[in-house]
């Protein structure tokens, strides 16, 4: 179930990036502020603070889904390279006896 979730994200920020990508550059110039404002505050950032497009991943380390999204995410941010930021904040999922653990490990570390 929870995969299913994170692929429709991804899937959806995918797109949004790819017609972002596909606007000519006259429009680009009238885009005068963003769609949503994302803090980074509470997450580690990867990438240019100031690129055009967040993507932000709320995740389980002990997650299998998690860990599928993530695949892709590394995928996107490759091909992107400084147009785009990545925002981790963790969100342990009660099932996952060792998420919560593993989070708080992640925010000490």
């Amino acid at each position: 179930m929870w995969w299913v979730v994170g692929a429709v994200i991804v899937a959806a920020v995918v797109v949004g990036v790819l017609v972002q990508r596909s606007r000519s550059a006259t429009e680009q110039a009238t885009v005068t502020h963003p769609v949503s404002t994302v803090g980074t505050h509470g997450g580690v950032l990867v990438g240019d603070k100031n690129a055009p497009v967040t993507i932000t991943e709320y995740g389980d380390f002990q997650c299998p889904s998690c860990r599928q999204a993530f695949a892709i995410v590394h995928r996107v941010q490759r091909h992107f390279g400084d147009q785009l930021r990545f925002v981790f904040r963790n969100f342990p999922l009660e099932q996952h006896a060792m998420a919560e653990p593993a989070a708080e490990a992640a925010e000490f570390a």
